[in-house]
């Protein structure tokens, strides 16, 4: 059973993170290890999140540089990053909640 997981288990280790406050709650950018099965090789992922939600992530390219998320700025209501590839903004708006009558409807 041991060998089982050793090789088809879920694996998740966060190699490096950084956390960033906004208006609209905690950002973290993460560097992580994620893979089925023996991580060999494994190049990484980058994800960051918003408040709990994961807003990017992207596997990078065996020998590759890119996908990586990087240069992760935030002015006040956008979040601007880069993966290597392409160059990212995010607005955000907080939406109101919605009325009970339109919550019944």
């Amino acid at each position: 059973m041991m060998i089982h997981h050793f090789l088809f288990g879920y694996r998740y280790q966060v190699r490096e993170s950084k956390d960033y406050e906004t208006p609209f709650g905690p950002v973290r950018w993460s560097y992580v290890t994620e893979s089925v099965g023996l991580p060999i090789l494994d190049p990484g992922t980058t994800v960051i999140e918003l408040d709990g939600r994961t807003i990017f992530k992207a596997k990078r390219g065996f020998q590759e540089a890119s996908p990586f998320a990087k240069n992760l700025t935030i002015n006040g209501d956008q979040i601007f990053w880069e993966d290597g590839d392409y160059a990212f903004t995010l607005s955000l708006r907080k939406l109101e909640p919605p009325s009970r009558a339109e919550i019944n409807q």
